[in-house]
């Protein structure tokens, strides 16, 4: 009779336990905030500009079903203000998510000299990509569909103020929460 010996099956890395605490809600993810409200808020321009002058060449072709016409100016006319008041609404969201994150991990007092380096970086980054945006809309193809989009257009002109109240509270929720013993 033979005895074998059961060996334990090796656990790929895709199987294993992933830590989910203290891989986000970092000063870091305010670089990815900081893209993204600024690429959202110039898709959403660029696409109602689009949009618009799609609409326009519809409306003047004399071709066109009248009630197909209707139906595309019914359509794209709410489009610039369901797209400008969510970019607020995601701005908020965003600083929220990033927020609840950063107050599950715990943070070393050691990183905090190179949390202040990043923060001077990230404020610097902030007004550069603030000023390109508004030379970006201000330009004379979209300048007309930019000016619609007015808390979007408050956001980006203010972006420095913005994310620098983000690293306020996300300094204060990574650094400024008691330690408890768990």
């Amino acid at each position: 009779m033979r005895y074998y010996r059961l060996q334990a099956r090796k656990v790929s890395s895709f199987n294993k336990p992933r830590k989910i605490l203290g891989t986000r809600g970092n000063i870091q993810d305010l670089a990815l905030f900081m893209v993204a409200i600024v690429a959202l808020g110039l898709i959403a321009i660029i696409v109602n500009d689009i949009a618009k002058d799609y609409n326009d060449n519809v409306q003047s072709n004399p071709v066109i079903n009248p009630e197909g016409k209707s139906v595309l100016n019914n359509t794209v006319n709410p489009m610039t203000s369901l797209y400008d008041n969510s970019i607020p609404f995601l701005v908020f969201g965003m600083l929220g998510g990033i927020l609840t994150l950063a107050a599950l991990i715990r943070a070393f007092p050691f990183f905090l000299p190179v949390g202040i380096l990043f923060v001077i970086f990230m404020v610097f980054v902030a007004a550069i990509l603030s000023n390109m945006v508004i030379e970006i809309t201000s330009g004379d193809q979209i300048a007309d569909t930019a000016d619609d989009y007015t808390q979007t257009t408050f956001i980006w002109e203010n972006l420095p103020l913005f994310i620098i109240g983000g690293l306020l509270i996300i300094g204060l929720a990574l650094y400024g929460k008691t330690r408890l013993s768990t």
